[in-house]
Protein backbone atom coordinates (compact mmCIF):
# COMPACT_ATOMS: atom_id res chain seq x y z
CA UNK A 1 0.00 0.00 0.00
CA UNK A 2 3.02 2.27 0.36
CA UNK A 3 3.65 1.76 -3.54
CA UNK A 4 0.75 3.44 -3.91
CA UNK A 5 0.82 6.37 -1.85
CA UNK A 6 3.99 7.20 -3.06
CA UNK A 7 2.80 6.75 -6.70
CA UNK A 8 0.77 9.32 -5.75
CA UNK A 9 3.04 11.61 -4.55
CA UNK A 10 5.23 11.57 -7.45
CA UNK A 11 2.13 12.07 -9.83
CA UNK A 12 1.24 15.45 -7.75
CA UNK A 13 4.60 16.32 -7.95
CA UNK A 14 4.89 15.62 -11.51
CA UNK A 15 1.49 17.68 -11.89
CA UNK A 16 2.66 20.45 -9.82
CA UNK A 17 4.98 22.19 -12.39
CA UNK A 18 2.00 21.72 -14.64
CA UNK A 19 -0.76 23.37 -12.57
CA UNK A 20 1.49 26.12 -12.21
CA UNK A 21 2.30 26.65 -15.88
CA UNK A 22 -1.13 26.19 -16.61
CA UNK A 23 -2.22 28.48 -14.06
CA UNK A 24 0.23 31.45 -15.03
CA UNK A 25 -0.36 30.76 -18.78
CA UNK A 26 -4.17 30.97 -17.95
CA UNK A 27 -3.37 34.68 -15.95
CA UNK A 28 -0.99 36.15 -18.24
CA UNK A 29 -3.60 35.64 -21.45
CA UNK A 30 -6.40 37.04 -19.39
CA UNK A 31 -7.04 38.74 -16.33
CA UNK A 32 -4.33 38.55 -14.62
CA UNK A 33 -3.31 36.52 -11.53
CA UNK A 34 -6.68 36.43 -9.06
CA UNK A 35 -8.51 35.47 -12.50
CA UNK A 36 -6.13 32.81 -12.74
CA UNK A 37 -6.71 31.84 -8.81
CA UNK A 38 -10.40 32.26 -9.63
CA UNK A 39 -10.24 29.85 -12.21
CA UNK A 40 -8.51 27.46 -10.97
CA UNK A 41 -10.47 26.93 -8.17
CA UNK A 42 -14.03 27.28 -9.60
CA UNK A 43 -12.90 24.35 -12.16
CA UNK A 44 -11.20 22.05 -9.18
CA UNK A 45 -14.42 22.71 -7.12
CA UNK A 46 -16.68 21.19 -10.29
CA UNK A 47 -13.87 18.62 -10.33
CA UNK A 48 -13.96 17.59 -6.78
CA UNK A 49 -17.86 18.10 -6.76
CA UNK A 50 -18.37 15.09 -9.07
CA UNK A 51 -15.50 13.07 -7.62
CA UNK A 52 -17.89 13.52 -4.72
CA UNK A 53 -20.86 12.53 -6.57
CA UNK A 54 -18.99 9.61 -7.94
CA UNK A 55 -17.45 7.78 -5.10
CA UNK A 56 -21.36 8.63 -3.39
CA UNK A 57 -19.99 9.69 -0.49
CA UNK A 58 -22.24 10.80 2.00
CA UNK A 59 -22.48 14.58 2.93
CA UNK A 60 -21.22 15.76 6.56
CA UNK A 61 -24.19 16.73 9.29
CA UNK A 62 -23.77 20.09 10.33
CA UNK A 63 -23.64 19.10 14.10
CA UNK A 64 -20.29 17.53 12.84
CA UNK A 65 -19.25 20.61 10.34
CA UNK A 66 -19.92 22.73 13.67
CA UNK A 67 -17.45 20.83 15.48
CA UNK A 68 -14.29 21.08 13.11
CA UNK A 69 -11.75 23.60 15.15
CA UNK A 70 -12.04 27.11 13.61
CA UNK A 71 -7.80 26.71 11.93
CA UNK A 72 -9.23 23.16 9.90
CA UNK A 73 -11.10 25.69 7.51
CA UNK A 74 -7.99 27.68 6.18
CA UNK A 75 -6.98 25.04 3.83
CA UNK A 76 -8.78 26.89 0.98
CA UNK A 77 -7.36 30.28 1.86
CA UNK A 78 -4.05 28.63 2.11
CA UNK A 79 -4.49 26.86 -1.46
CA UNK A 80 -5.66 30.21 -3.11
CA UNK A 81 -2.90 32.05 -1.45
CA UNK A 82 -0.55 29.12 -2.71
CA UNK A 83 -1.92 29.12 -6.17
CA UNK A 84 -1.70 33.07 -6.68
CA UNK A 85 1.53 33.51 -5.42
CA UNK A 86 2.74 30.65 -7.87
CA UNK A 87 1.59 32.10 -10.64
CA UNK A 88 2.84 36.02 -9.88
CA UNK A 89 6.60 34.36 -8.92
CA UNK A 90 6.66 30.88 -11.78
CA UNK A 91 6.98 33.31 -14.62
CA UNK A 92 9.99 35.08 -12.94
CA UNK A 93 11.82 32.81 -11.35
CA UNK A 94 10.81 29.48 -13.91
CA UNK A 95 9.59 26.46 -12.82
CA UNK A 96 12.82 24.44 -11.06
CA UNK A 97 13.96 27.47 -9.00
CA UNK A 98 9.78 28.16 -7.93
CA UNK A 99 9.38 24.56 -6.84
CA UNK A 100 12.62 24.06 -5.18
CA UNK A 101 12.44 27.08 -3.36
CA UNK A 102 8.43 25.71 -2.22
CA UNK A 103 9.78 22.17 -1.33
CA UNK A 104 12.58 23.41 0.69
CA UNK A 105 10.12 25.55 2.82
CA UNK A 106 7.80 22.63 2.89
CA UNK A 107 10.43 20.19 4.17
CA UNK A 108 11.15 22.38 6.70
CA UNK A 109 8.30 22.83 7.97
CA UNK A 110 7.36 18.85 8.05
CA UNK A 111 10.07 18.34 9.84
CA UNK A 112 9.10 20.74 12.68
CA UNK A 113 5.54 19.90 13.02
CA UNK A 114 6.67 16.14 13.23
CA UNK A 115 9.22 16.42 15.38
CA UNK A 116 6.55 18.14 17.80
CA UNK A 117 3.66 16.28 16.77
CA UNK A 118 1.78 19.53 15.46
CA UNK A 119 -1.48 19.75 13.84
CA UNK A 120 -2.19 16.37 14.07
CA UNK A 121 0.56 14.67 13.02
CA UNK A 122 2.33 11.72 14.27
CA UNK A 123 5.49 12.68 16.11
CA UNK A 124 9.01 12.00 14.07
CA UNK A 125 11.87 13.26 16.07
CA UNK A 126 14.62 15.37 13.86
CA UNK A 127 17.47 13.26 13.62
CA UNK A 128 20.91 13.19 11.83
CA UNK A 129 19.33 11.16 8.97
CA UNK A 130 16.42 13.55 8.69
CA UNK A 131 19.03 16.58 9.13
CA UNK A 132 21.36 15.82 6.79
CA UNK A 133 18.51 15.27 4.38
CA UNK A 134 17.08 18.74 4.76
CA UNK A 135 20.56 20.43 4.63
CA UNK A 136 21.15 18.49 1.18
CA UNK A 137 17.81 19.40 -0.15
CA UNK A 138 18.79 23.10 0.94
CA UNK A 139 21.73 22.48 -0.89
CA UNK A 140 19.93 21.55 -3.92
CA UNK A 141 17.45 24.58 -4.11
CA UNK A 142 21.36 26.58 -3.82
CA UNK A 143 22.73 24.99 -6.79
CA UNK A 144 19.15 25.13 -9.07
CA UNK A 145 18.93 28.80 -8.22
CA UNK A 146 22.64 29.60 -8.75
CA UNK A 147 22.99 27.53 -12.15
Amino acid sequence: MTYIYLSLCVMIGVGLPLQIAANAGLAARASGPIFGTFVNFAIGTLAALAIFMLMRVPWPSWSVLVHVPLWNWIGGVLGALFVFSTILVAPKLGAAVTISFIVAAQMSASLIFDHFGWLGYPSHEINLGRFVGAVLLVVGVVLIRRF
